[in-house]
């Protein structure tokens, strides 16, 4: 898609219905058999722990800009171990010194040149995470028969990408119904799209309003604009800063965005260079071994191929030979311009026949990028509101990872108590 926004509704996949915030219509792009891109369905019916009163947190001075939310690893300012005994009853302070010193750093930085060194910005597609965890964890709910699978599995992938990525900024993004310029040149956009199933409905209306929230993380939606073009807009902003990029994401279209400053987070095994790792990170040379072409020529192979998850009709070549043919001509510009030169006949009656349709298809998954940012970049600093995770994973009854969030937020106590020293 074209680099542009869009904003949360709860409509039949694409089309639009508002949420009471920031949330719309889910546009998770899932391939494979799951029931992916499901609309929202008339389905109303409000969970009663699905609104908590968060209590305030006790310290009045925020967290540390360059402390992330779940480790302290030594790189950040300030590590759990920076005070310690001497064994004469006075505490070493020389690291937290030194942390200081680094922020002090790190701060004339962003004052003179615009940005922080380091700085990573991870921005999540909300709908995508959101989907795969409600069908990838099936029959879980609390003790009143209220479901929670997708929110226990939001939770978890979320504060497992803080732990592999350790990002300072993030935002998590949404689709709010759909562009108007895709639905002129093709009414049936994501017209195939399911709608959503109804445990999800409240799970999704939590997810958006409260849990996001609590995570640390702003949600940016903008209407009648799609996540993935929001997310673009967000990473061509941070990369003029020199700000490291990573996208959350199985959206086709971001793929285009990969580059020496953006890269895309994965957890699928077929993308892990071992079974053993966790999760891979995919730059420009693993994006083009992926797709055969390098990312500026994405859009050009789902130009030929279309995009059945989205509704974008095919010009009858696959993926591997649209991305055969863009390599021996360098595009499709270059193709279009030099149709007597491909080879088989067979393939030049297509380009010919579906010349106009495969033009459209091409401005349908160009990523637009030219929306101004509805969320200045230096406000996504990731802050968990910690008492409120708390009371809020609680009401869910998630007993493991409630501890987990609880041994956090003790931590994060005494690293805030230690800045006091400062």
């Amino acid at each position: 898609m074209r680099i542009v926004s869009r904003k949360i509704s709860r409509h039949v996949l694409g089309r639009t219905t508002r949420l009471g915030g920031s949330v719309g219509v889910s546009s998770a792009k899932i391939s494979g058999n799951s029931p992916a891109g499901i609309q929202r369905s008339s389905f109303t019916r409000r969970i009663s722990f699905w609104r908590i009163k968060r209590p305030s947190f006790r310290h009045s001075r925020s967290s540390s800009s360059s402390t992330g939310p779940y480790s302290f690893p030594s790189t950040r300012t300030i590590h759990c171990s920076g005070i310690r005994d001497t064994g004469y009853g006075i505490r070493d302070t020389r690291s937290i010194r030194d942390a200081g010193s680094s922020r002090i750093a790190d701060l004339a930085s962003r004052i003179f040149f615009g940005y922080v060194p380091g700085v990573k910005l991870l921005l999540i597609d909300g709908h995508y995470y959101v989907y795969r965890s409600f069908f990838a964890i099936q029959n879980l709910s609390n003790s009143r028969g209220e479901p929670t699978n997708a929110i226990f599995g939001f939770t978890k992938t979320l504060r497992l990408m803080i732990k592999h990525l350790q990002p300072e900024l993030g935002a998590v993004f949404w689709d709010e119904g759909l562009p108007e310029k895709r639905m002129i040149l093709q009414p049936a956009y994501k017209e195939t799209r399911k709608e959503m199933p109804q445990p999800m409905v409240p799970q999704l209306d939590f997810i958006q309003e409260e849990l996001t929230a609590l995570l640390g993380f702003k949600n940016i939606s903008l209407p009648k604009t799609e996540a993935d073009d929001l997310m673009g807009c967000y990473a061509v902003a941070a990369c003029k800063r020199n700000i490291e990029v990573i996208l959350a994401t199985n959206d086709k279209d971001l793929y285009q965005l990969v580059g020496p400053c953006v890269k895309v987070y994965t957890t699928a095994k077929a993308d892990l260079l071992s079974p053993k790792d966790a999760f891979a990170l995919l730059g420009e040379a693993e994006v083009t071994t992926k797709w055969g072409v390098p990312p500026n020529l994405i859009g050009d192979v789902l130009a030929l191929s279309g995009d059945s998850v989205d509704n974008i009709p095919s010009a009858g070549f696959g993926r591997k030979t649209a991305a055969t043919l863009l390599l021996e001509h360098g595009g499709l510009e270059s193709l279009f311009a030099n149709i007597d030169k491909v080879k088989s006949a067979r393939n030049r009656e297509k380009l010919t026949a579906n010349r106009e349709q495969i033009q459209q298809n091409r401005k349908m998954v160009e990523l637009d990028c030219d929306t101004p940012l509805p969320v200045p970049i230096d406000d996504l600093r990731i802050k968990p509101d910690y008492p409120g995770l708390i009371a809020a994973l609680e009401k869910c009854e998630f007993k493991s990872l409630l501890q987990e969030v609880r041994d956090e937020a003790a931590k994060v106590g005494t690293v805030r108590q230690a800045e006091l020293l400062l």
